[in-house]
Formats: structure tokens, sequence, C-alpha cells
């Protein structure tokens, strides 16, 4: 690796180049869509990208989730997705950096809990796990639906139902 990334929020700037990164990624459209609606929205919290050589080549979108408590109370949490580094990027540490970044940014602003639907095995080493939804609910429920306390203590005793952003239904 020859070349040396920056991490950092996203500016209005970056926008046309994140959408390339979802497309050249995922090798599809849908993701781009997701992160255009989630923008028009109002539902992104964070968006932090990865600058190489002047160029965004990686990008993690932070949107927000409503937990709806069978008390009647309700806390917005985060939801990781989609993520995204340029294929030529790949494998070099960016994925991690731009998590990193962004959960950290995500906590500093409030939010107590994350979410994501992916892979267990990847996202496990960000303190992701299935266990802390073991009480909640949500359409994505299952094998790669996780959470991750970004507060400690904060998904005790909740019972509820986690709410995806509009975008996410529209998408599915």
């Amino acid at each position: 690796m020859s070349w040396e990334a920056i991490i950092r929020e996203e500016t209005p700037d970056d926008i046309p180049a994140v959408a390339e990164v979802h497309v050249a990624a995922f090798g599809r459209g849908a993701e781009a869509a997701l992160v255009m609606q989630l923008r028009s929205d109002d539902a992104i919290i964070v968006s932090i990208v990865a600058i190489v050589n002047g160029h965004v080549v990686g990008n993690a979108i932070f949107s927000k989730l409503t937990i709806r408590m069978r008390d009647g109370r309700e806390e917005t949490a985060v939801g990781l997705a989609p993520v995204a580094v340029m294929p030529s990027f790949q494998r070099h540490g960016l994925g991690r950096r731009i998590i990193e970044a962004g959960l950290s940014l995500c906590a500093k602003h409030g939010y107590r809990s994350a979410f994501v639907l992916g892979d267990p095995t990847y996202y496990r080493r960000f303190g992701f796990s299935v266990g802390a939804t073991t009480t909640l609910e949500s359409r994505y429920k299952g094998s790669h639906w996780m959470a991750k306390e970004l507060v400690s203590g904060a998904l005790d005793g909740l019972i509820g139902a986690v709410e995806y952003p509009r975008a996410f239904v529209v998408v599915d």
C-alpha cells in the first residue's frame, strides 16, 4: 500500500463521488439509491468518507433508527448501512477505519446503540453481536442482524421493536 487515506465526515462536494463508490463496490445502483433516499429523507446522522489522493474511495452511512419500547418510550439509535469501498482499495483496512470513525462520532453525538445487518464474522470485530438483539424485534431479525452498545448498558432491559427509515423498505 503506497497511499495514505484521510478519514473524515462527508462534505456536500463529496456526494456525487459517494454514489460512485457505492455503485462500484456493489456492482449495482441499489445502495447508491438507498443513500440518496436516506439523504432526501434527512435520515443520515453521520456519513464518513475515506479520501485517497483527493478522491472519495470509501463511505459508511449511519442513519436514524427508532427503538419503540413496549412501555411506550422511544429511543433513537443508529443503523450502519451501507458501507462501501472502491474495489481497488478493498482489503486494506479502509472499511474498518470508516466504520470505527463513524461509530465513535455517533457516540460523541449522544447515540447509545448501533445496529447492522451484515456478515457476523466481519461485524463482530467492531463489537456487534446477534445476542444484543434478543429482546428486540425487527423486520431484519435473524442471524445477520446485530447490535452494539455505544454506551455500556444501553440495551439492558430494552424490550421492543427497532424501526428503520422508510428508505430501507423502498430498497428491499
